[in-house]
């Protein structure tokens, strides 16, 4: 909690921290803790956690295949990236542009094309110019990556959609994650998810651009009530209550049942991940009470 000081011995020396961590290390640490106009306190348990991803960038390049093209999904992530680092590099928002680049680094799959790979590294560049120079090299490539051109983003291909589609399954995974713990399951049999009713996906839709102009819940229920959701009445009141004051629990991009119920039965990682068996039903097709707690990006579970 001191100013570091010399007559306090509380100094931390470049010199002591490159030899033991490497100065990329440092460098990345000291730019995703603060902005360059605010103080910041100096953590040995931080620096930990950048030098784990950095490692973990390092392995990831030692093993990743090369392929000709990358998936649409990793396609989004990066433009999505290159658009917000390029933004906050600009704005002097290095903490935040680190942020993103993890997010992006955690999507990147086993086998990715060089492009993408190369776009990765030019975003990781200003920070870890050492590491992402042996990295460029690595993937084949004989000029300096500090030459190369920075990368440009293509706003046609980003599919918020099928972010959302991946923050969905996500999401869910955590959620049975939870249950698990909670009713000291340990070796599941079946895994049940309830899609929200259909009518749910509408009501979000509307309720969103009212919750944009006003908190006001009896006047948003007002609203609502005008349509064919009249009949959802006693639901929809409800569910406003909740939703007007957590509105963590509303999705970015409101998808349909379909795609939903496609997305998760498509998936194979749940069930591989728990070793059981996993059903997936519209909540109209269901009796179960639970069935009609789901809402939109955020199916309902039953674990046996």
């Amino acid at each position: 909690g001191h100013v570091m000081s010399k007559s306090r011995g509380n100094v931390v020396l470049p010199e002591d921290i490159s030899e033991r961590y490497g100065i990329d290390t440092a460098r990345f640490f000291l730019m995703s803790i603060a902005s360059p106009d605010k103080d910041l306190g100096w953590s040995s348990r931080g620096i930990e956690g950048s030098l784990r991803f950095i490692r973990k960038v390092m392995g990831y390049f030692d093993s990743v295949r090369i392929g000709i093209k990358s998936s649409k999904k990793v396609e989004s992530k990066l433009n999505k990236a290159v658009k917000g680092v390029t933004a906050d590099i600009e704005s002097f928002g290095y903490n935040f542009a680190i942020i993103k680049i993890r997010k992006l680094f955690d999507s990147l799959e086993e086998e990715e094309s060089k492009e993408t790979l190369e776009a990765f590294l030019k975003l990781v560049h200003p920070f870890c110019p050492h590491i992402t120079g042996e990295l460029w090299e690595k993937i084949g490539n004989k000029a300096f990556i500090s030459l190369a051109r920075w990368p440009q983003y293509d706003e046609s291909r980003i599919d918020l959609r099928a972010e959302e589609v991946e923050g969905m399954i996500e999401r869910t995974r955590n959620d049975i994650i939870s249950v698990l713990k909670l009713t000291n399951i340990k070796k599941p049999r079946k895994i049940t998810l309830f899609v929200s009713h259909s009518w749910k996906y509408a009501f979000f839709r509307e309720l969103i651009p009212l919750l944009e102009k006003t908190r006001d819940t009896g006047e948003i229920i007002k609203a609502l009530m005008k349509g064919e959701l009249k009949q959802h009445g006693a639901d929809i009141s409800k569910l406003v209550q909740k939703l007007a004051g957590d509105a963590s629990k509303i999705p970015g991009i409101v998808l349909d049942q379909k795609t939903e119920i496609d997305a998760l039965r498509r998936d194979k990682s749940i069930s591989e991940e728990f070793g059981c068996i996993v059903e997936v039903i519209r909540g109209e097709d269901s009796k179960e009470q639970k069935a009609k707690q789901a809402i939109p990006g955020k199916p309902a579970i039953i674990i046996e």
